[in-house]
C-alpha cells in the first residue's frame, strides 16, 4: 500500500499534467479566433481559452477518479463499461457547461458563432467527443505506464531480496552441509534404532534447508513433509508437552506457498508460550476456503514476549508482498493466536 505522502505526491503530478494537457488544448481550440486579426478581440479570447481550460481539466479530474476508483455495482467495473460511461459524462458535461457558460459570460465559445442553431448540439456533442475523448486517452495512457512501472518496481524488489537471500544462504551453507554429513555418519556408527530414527529425521531437516531454501515457493506437500521431520524432533524434546494437529484438505496439498513459513509459525509458537507436559501446547495447522491457518493456544512466556521482534512474521508478511501482492493476517484474542497464509494457486 502506498504511503499518504507519495499518494499526494501522485495526485499532485497528475494533476500538474493535467493542468499542462488542457492549457495546450485550450491555446489550440481558441487558434480560430486568435488568427482573426481583424476583430481579434483580447479579452473574448481570454474567455474562451478559461472555457476550454476548465472543460479539460473536468475531463481530465473526473477520467483519472473513474480509472482509480471502484464503483459500487461490480457490473460498472466492467472496464469497457467503465471507461465509456466515464467519456459519455465527459460529453454530457461538455454540453451542460456550454449553457452554463453562455448564461454568465456573454461570449459564444469559439467554433458557435457562425454556427447555425439547429446545428449547435451535434457541433457540442463533437467537440465533447474530442475533448473528452482525448483527455481520457491521455489518462489512461499515463495510467498504462504508472501500472508497469510498478510492476517493474516490484520485480526488481523482488530480484534483489532473492540475491540477499541466495547470498545469505550462501555464507550459510558451509555450517549445514557439514552438520548433515556429520549426522549421516552418527547414523551408520550407532545400532541404537531410536538414535538412527532421531539422526533421519534431523538429517531430513538439513536436506530440505538446504534444497528449498533459495526457493520462492514451494507445495504444501513438500513443506508438510519437512514439517513432519521438524515436529518428530521438537516431540522428542517436549514429548507431551507438545500436541500437533495437521487437517490439510487434498485438494490444498497442491497448492504453493513459501518455503519454511509453516515451520516459522510452529517455531514462534513454541519459542513464546511455555511448553510442558503440566502446560501442553497446542498447535492446530488447517485450511479454510482462502487461507493456510495456524493457531496455537495462548499460554505466553513474558519474558521472551518482551524481547520479540517478530522478525518471523514479518519476513514471511513480506515475501508474501513481494511475490503475491498479499499479506498474511494475524490474529489474537484471549485464548488463541491465529495466523492465515493465503492460498496460492
Amino acid at each position: 500500500m502506498k504511503s499518504l505522502p507519495a499518494f499526494k505526491q501522485q495526485i499532485h503530478y497528475n494533476l500538474r499534467v493535467g493542468a499542462i494537457v488542457s492549457l495546450f488544448i485550450s491555446l489550440l481550440a481558441s487558434v480560430p479566433r486568435l488568427l482573426k486579426s481583424d476583430d481579434t478581440d483580447f479579452d473574448s479570447s481570454m474567455v474562451n481559452i478559461g472555457y476550454s481550460f476548465f472543460l479539460a481539466m473536468f475531463c481530465w479530474v473526473f477520467h483519472h477518479f473513474m480509472i482509480h476508483k471502484t464503483l459500487p455495482f461490480k457490473w460498472l467495473n466492467t472496464a469497457w463499461v467503465k471507461y465509456t460511461l466515464s467519456i459519455l459524462v465527459g460529453i454530457l458535461f461538455s454540453i451542460l457547461y456550454h449553457d452554463l457558460v453562455n448564461r454568465i459570460v456573454n461570449t459564444s465559445p469559439v467554433l458557435l458563432e457562425s454556427v447555425a442553431q439547429e446545428r449547435k448540439l451535434f457541433t457540442l456533442v463533437f467537440r465533447g467527443i474530442l475533448i473528452s475523448g482525448f483527455m481520457f486517452f491521455v489518462t489512461y495512457y499515463l495510467h498504462l505506464s504508472s501500472v508497469t512501472q510498478q510492476s517493474q518496481i516490484e520485480n526488481e524488489q523482488l530480484k534483489q531480496e532473492n540475491l540477499k537471500a541466495r547470498l545469505e544462504s550462501l555464507k550459510q551453507q558451509i555450517s549445514p552441509h557439514f552438520l548433515f554429513n556429520t549426522l549421516n555418519t552418527l547414523s551408520t556408527l550407532t545400532k541404537e534404532s531410536k538414535v538412527k530414527e532421531f539422526v533421519s529425521e534431523t538429517s531430513n531437516v538439513y536436506r530440505y534447508l538446504l534444497q528449498y531454501k533459495s526457493n520462492d515457493l514451494v507445495t504444501v506437500s513438500e513443506e508438510l513433509k519437512f514439517i513432519d521431520s521438524y515436529l518428530y524432533i521438537l516431540r522428542e524434546r517436549f514429548e507431551n508437552g507438545l500436541d500437533v494437529s495437521i487437517q490439510i484438505s487434498e485438494p490444498v496439498v497442491a497448492t504453493q506457498l513459501p518455503p519454511l513459513a509453516l515451520q516459522t509459525l510452529v517455531e514462534n509458537a513454541v519459542k513464546h508460550n511455555i511448553v510442558s507436559v503440566l502446560k501442553p501446547l497446542h498447535i492446530i495447522i488447517h485450511n479454510d476456503d482462502q487461507f493456510i491457518v495456524v493457531r496455537n493456544n495462548l499460554q505466553t512466556r513474558q519474558s521472551i514476549m518482551e524481547e520479540s521482534s517478530h522478525s518471523g512474521l514479518n519476513n514471511i508478511n513480506e515475501r508474501y508482498k513481494l511475490l503475491t501482492n498479499r499479506e498474511i493476517v494475524i490474529q489474537r484474542n484471549e485464548y488463541e493466536f491465529i495466523v492465515k497464509l493465503p492460498l496460492l494457486l
